[in-house]
């Protein structure tokens, strides 16, 4: 017969492809998705991760720890046990984003993933090119050949 759980119980959590993970049964904030009648709002220790779990696929901490309490190389797994035990009640928190002030590059830096790193690097391949061709030198840049980016 299926367990009746409450907000704040720990359990471990089932779901299909990951092992029993640390879990807790979670409240449910005003305004926020509600979940199916036959299921209980689920928080993740270690990923903290959520989802809407049955009955069928959750587990009492103390019950269970002993047979789905084993250390797993998972990432996220051992920080979860670490934090049902030390830390049950964190929650998780979004980090707020930066004001402008403190996202400002110099003119001159290169902000990886923003596309100006393809164009600095042709940038520098053009350059290099142009100052083989000033000393006379007759061969491929490197750096052309290497990222692939030959304009001869």
């Amino acid at each position: 017969m299926p367990h009746s759980f409450k907000a704040g119980d720990l359990v471990f959590a089932k779901m299909k492809g990951y092992p029993h993970w640390p879990a807790r049964i979670d409240d449910v904030a005003e305004g926020a998705v509600k979940p199916p009648s036959n299921k209980y709002p689920i928080f993740f220790y270690g990923t903290h991760e959520t989802a809407f779990l049955g009955p069928k696929d959750i587990f009492l901490f103390e019950k269970y720890k002993d047979k789905y309490g084993k250390p797993n190389k998972r990432k996220g797994f051992n920080e979860g046990l670490w934090e049902i035990q030390n830390n049950p009640n964190v929650s998780f928190t979004a980090q707020l984003p930066s004001s402008s002030s403190d996202s400002e590059v110099p003119e001159n830096e290169v902000v990886p993933g923003s596309g100006a790193e393809v164009e600095k690097e042709v940038s520098d391949v053009e350059s290099e090119k142009d100052s083989i061709e000033q000393s006379g030198m007759k061969r491929k840049p490197l750096l052309a050949k290497v990222h692939g980016l030959c304009a001869f």
